[in-house]
């Protein structure tokens, strides 16, 4: 079920983050960073099925430009709200409030999608 996945992943992308953000060596970074391609590609694919499957064939191409649109603007926000607070907060607390993020969206995900009734989801 997409919306399963997209929950658990988004909790294990924040947990696995938040695990190399402080255990912040060579070999543990390296493990992690290719232990963390399954939950992100669970995500980042899951959520695109669980629109396309959601939407009526006459809206999906709004849908999708909305989507993909409005994704963009949040990663050059991201972009910039890091680049302009990293030096005063550091890099460690940006990315635990990172991973923070990823696993509200977890949660969010799972007490919402997980739940719902959408065609896509049986």
């Amino acid at each position: 079920r997409p919306g399963r996945l997209i929950g658990v992943s988004a909790l294990l992308m924040g947990a696995l983050t938040l695990a190399m953000v402080w255990l912040s060596t060579i070999p543990a970074t390296l493990l992690i960073t290719l232990v963390v391609g399954l939950p992100v590609i669970g995500f980042f694919v899951s959520v695109p099925t669980l629109l396309q499957g959601g939407t009526p064939d006459a809206y999906r191409g709004r849908i999708f430009g909305s989507y993909y649109a409005i994704n963009a603007l949040m990663v050059l926000l991201g972009m910039l709200v890091a680049s302009g607070t990293a030096d005063t907060l550091g890099i460690r607390p940006l990315l635990t409030l990172a991973a923070g993020l990823y696993a509200l969206a977890g949660v969010i995900a799972l007490q919402f999608l997980a739940r719902s009734n959408l065609h896509a989801l049986s």
